[in-house]
């Protein structure tokens, strides 16, 4: 394999020593293909730099639907100084206004199987010259441009669709040499590549976006804490808390509490969730009230949890502790008819659990219920059973989702 991809890479600098075209115009256009799965304009300057570098009329994008046997020009760019912007979209839409729906260049490449990823196409291997001269798209397109000879190279191809990038050249300038060929076909082994990278990132992108649509639509808040302490991300939830709330805050996007003890039991569960974090331990602690003066008598309960790091190269600080946020009086999933309809648990074991996702201990529950400690502790362990939970923070997770789906019901 390693020699394989050495013969590639000699077979690729002997080619562009033995190109007249310029190696660092080459060179320029294979980085401007990657910089195009990242920027779209980058996509335009590519075909700009093509026709200027490699004396083309013109070149374009065209997306081909296989199936349906029609095709569309997406970009498009003609080395005419005298053509306008405005100009070369109206010469686009022209295009797909008469050859969308019927190409006879399109309906030959589809015929005779062209259409592979990574492959170029001349139109000597669709039809003969003098043939292509008696079709319309000459007539209506290629003759009143001065446009001649074409290329294409296929950058995405499956059964339904493709994705070609194409070239004209200009009468005085065509046929296509060999040593163009040469540089078409170094450009048809990149193109490919980068087009997966462009839907690679897209589909990442896709995803994030759900992700955080996902995380807005919880009703408690949701806060990330890199391992600096700094954060990095708030729901939707978590900043109306923070912009209603006069006692909680960010400072130098760090967490603040206005109450000195609640501003040392906030960094010390959020520290200690960071330490767990870049020891690999699974570490949890029971949710905790803080009080919040100023807040209208409220108080706010809050949830540390590490995250899993994943070191990188570059030693950024990541993503180390995820923080919930809510009020003592949200419905968790509030009332005890719910808990007892969705996990069958007992009254006593129903309050038991809400107790626990309020953050307070056994000691407290044991107070509030009027029986012993030993009584609460059997009590929550007969709620682990029921709800498949083992600790007192993965109860308080799950009756934290609970929340958003009770909600949204309502």
């Amino acid at each position: 394999m390693l020699r394989c991809r050495q013969q590639r890479i000699a077979s690729y600098g002997a080619s562009r020593r033995t190109m007249h075209h310029n190696a660092a115009a080459i060179d320029q256009l294979v980085s401007l293909v990657y910089q195009s799965a990242i920027d779209l304009d980058a996509e335009s300057r590519f075909l700009e730099v093509a026709c200027s570098e490699l004396k083309l009329a013109s070149a374009c994008v065209v997306a081909i639907d296989i199936t349906q046997r029609t095709s569309r020009m997406t970009a498009l760019y003609v080395r005419t100084p005298s053509m306008s912007v405005a100009a070369q979209r109206a010469l686009m839409r022209e295009y797909n206004r008469h050859f969308s729906s019927y190409n006879p260049l399109t309906e030959i490449a589809i015929d005779k199987g062209l259409l592979v990823a990574g492959g170029t196409v001349y139109v000597e291997d669709l039809v003969p010259h003098p043939l292509l001269e008696k079709t319309a798209m000459h007539s209506n397109l290629f003759q009143p441009q001065g446009w001649d000879d074409h290329a294409g190279i296929v950058t995405m191809a499956d059964d339904r669709r493709a994705l070609t990038v194409s070239f004209a050249l200009s009468e005085d300038s065509s046929p296509i040499t060999e040593d163009l060929k040469a540089v078409l076909q170094i450009l048809a082994g990149h193109l490919p590549r980068a087009h997966k990278l462009r839907q690679t990132l897209e589909n990442r992108r896709l995803m994030r976006d759900a992700a955080l649509q996902s995380l807005d639509s919880l009703t408690f808040g949701m806060i990330i804490i890199d391992e600096t302490s700094k954060v990095v991300f708030c729901n939707q939830a978590a900043h109306s808390a923070l912009e209603n709330s006069s006692a909680l805050s960010l400072r130098n996007a760090e967490m603040h509490c206005g109450l000195a003890r609640s501003q040392k039991l906030l960094q010390q569960h959020i520290a200690m969730a960071i330490d767990s974090a870049q020891h690999g331990l699974d570490v949890h602690w029971t949710p905790v009230e803080l009080d919040l003066p100023g807040n209208g008598g409220r108080s706010t309960i809050i949830c540390a949890y590490p995250l899993r790091l994943t070191r990188s190269a570059d030693a950024q600080p990541q993503p180390a502790c995820v923080l919930y946020l809510r009020e003592p009086e949200s419905e968790i999933s509030d009332s005890l008819d719910n808990l007892i309809a969705l996990f069958k648990l007992t009254p006593a074991e129903a309050s038991v659990a809400l107790a626990i996702s309020r953050g307070e201990s056994l000691e407290q529950i044991a107070a509030t219920m009027a029986h012993s400690v030993a009584t609460s502790r059997t009590l929550l362990k007969r709620v682990y059973a029921k709800t498949g939970t083992n600790r007192q923070n993965e109860l308080a997770r799950l009756l934290l989702s609970l929340t958003a789906l009770s909600s949204r019901q309502d």
